[in-house]
C-alpha cells in the first residue's frame, strides 16, 4: 500500500512544531522543553527524504534563529548536520524501526545540541548550566508520541 502524499502534513506539522518551540512554558520546566522543530525535522528526513533534507534544515534553522534570538548561523549548522546524519543513517540502516529510529534521535539531538554549544563558545556566550543537555532526554521521550501521530506517512 503506497503512503499518502503529506503535501500538507508536512509544512502544517512543522509550523505546529515551532508553535510548541514558543509556547510559554513554566521556568522550572523550561530547560526540559522538546526541541519540537528539530524532532519533526528528523521525523520528516527519516520518512519523506526526497521532500525534506538539507536545504530545509537551514531554513527551518534560520527561522529559528530568528524567532530564539540567536546570531544567524547556529540553529542552521545544527540542523544541516543533523539532517545530513540523518540522511546517511538512512541509507546505511535499511530497515528503520521505531528503536532504531529513537536512539537515532537521541544521538542526533546530542549532535545538535553540541554543534549548538561549540559555536556559542566560539561567539564567547556559553550556556553555563547542565540543563542545557536535558533536550535529549525530552526528545527521546516526545519521538514515540510524534511517531505515532504522524505514522500514516511513515516509510517503516
Amino acid at each position: 500500500m503506497r503512503t499518502p502524499d503529506p503535501v500538507l502534513a508536512i509544512p502544517l506539522s512543522l509550523l505546529a512544531g515551532l508553535l510548541l518551540t514558543l509556547a510559554p512554558l513554566v521556568p522550572e520546566l523550561a530547560w526540559w522543553r522538546p526541541e519540537w522543530l528539530f524532532i519533526l525535522l528528523v521525523f520528516w528526513v527519516f520518512n519523506q527524504p526526497d521532500s525534506v533534507g538539507i536545504w530545509t534544515a537551514f531554513l527551518l534553522g534560520l527561522v529559528m534563529d530568528l524567532v530564539m534570538g540567536t546570531r544567524f548561523g547556529i540553529y542552521p549548522a545544527a540542523f544541516v548536520v543533523a539532517a545530513w546524519l540523518a540522511r546517511v543513517i538512512l541509507l546505511r540502516w535499511r530497515v528503520l524501526t521505531w528503536t532504531n529510529t529513537g536512539i537515532a534521535l537521541t544521538g542526533l539531538t546530542f549532535v545538535a545540541l553540541a554543534i549548538r554549544y561549540l559555536l556559542e563558545l566560539a561567539l564567547g556566550n556559553p550556556p553555563v548550566t547542565a540543563y542545557y543537555w536535558l533536550p535529549v532526554i525530552s526528545n527521546a521521550v516526545c519521538w514515540l508520541p510524534v511517531q505515532a501521530l504522524l505514522q500514516r506517512w511513515g516509510r517503516y
